[in-house]
């Protein structure tokens, strides 16, 4: 448990396409729940979906983007000229 557990099941809450319920201000737990809608919302942001809140993930979390709007592939690598 923990407060930052608290402000992520407000976050997951607030995007629609994740149908995650808020479990309120006695919800500070890390959940199997919230895992399952942690690594849902990976997935819809073409991130590496563990269920663990990382920097990405969590930045992310900030600013999602609608399903869909996020490619999924690994992109082409990048040439470098040496």
């Amino acid at each position: 448990t923990h407060p930052t557990v608290r402000r992520l099941h407000e976050l997951l809450a607030g995007i629609p396409s994740l149908s995650f319920r808020d479990p309120g201000p006695s919800g500070a737990v890390y959940d199997e729940d919230t895992r399952k809608a942690v690594l849902a919302f990976q997935q819809s942001q073409g991130l590496l979906p563990s269920g663990i809140v990382d920097a990405t993930t969590w930045l992310a979390l900030h600013d999602p983007q609608p399903p869909g709007a996020v490619s999924t592939s690994t992109p082409p690598p990048t040439y470098l000229p040496p």
